[in-house]
């Protein structure tokens, strides 16, 4: 966590994946079923029932390059990788994703930190959604943003793990 209790979360991802609503749900705790692309950088914050404080960046595509180092320069940032079960192209996408991360993150001079893969829509699909994270994601979460299904448990999920290994290095 930082020093101001607050953890920094960066959505990336494919357009189409859910990027925009699962921002809307963490901080509005609204949903709309219209698609909202992602056309500029949002960041919203939010406090958790834990009373952790979360800074949550949506940032499209186009943007990765110019945002990432900005939000994923404090150590104890998060990486999200969003999906849609519903679409294969986009589940063989998150290697590229971690890779994209990886590039943006080395030329700022930082190392990625921990990262997430969210596979969304899983409520409408008989998904063949990865259960296994792939190399240099820590896991993989199955929510539903319409539904709302595990998605705060998702976010407490990735908090506890930036605790825990605050630990582990502090010890």
């Amino acid at each position: 966590m930082l020093s101001d209790g607050s953890l920094k979360m960066l959505l990336v991802g494919d357009n189409g994946v859910g990027k925009t609503a699962l921002f809307h749900r963490l901080i509005t705790n609204t949903f709309s079923r219209a698609y909202q692309p992602s056309d500029r950088v949002s960041i919203g914050c939010q406090m958790l029932k834990t009373g952790d404080f979360i800074e949550l960046w949506d940032v499209p595509p186009h943007q990765i390059l110019d945002h990432s180092p900005a939000c994923l320069c404090d150590a104890d940032a998060v990486c999200i990788v969003a999906n849609d079960a519903a679409d294969d192209d986009h589940l063989r996408s998150i290697p590229a994703w971690t890779q994209i991360l990886d590039h943006c993150l080395s030329q700022a001079g930082h190392k990625r930190p921990l990262t997430f893969v969210l596979v969304n829509k899983v409520a409408e699909h008989d998904s063949g959604a990865p259960t296994v994270p792939p190399d240099g994601v820590v896991g993989i979460f199955i929510i539903d943003i319409a539904r709302d299904l595990n998605v705060s448990q998702a976010v407490l999920a990735m908090v506890e793990a930036v605790k825990r290994r605050g630990a582990t290095e502090d010890a």
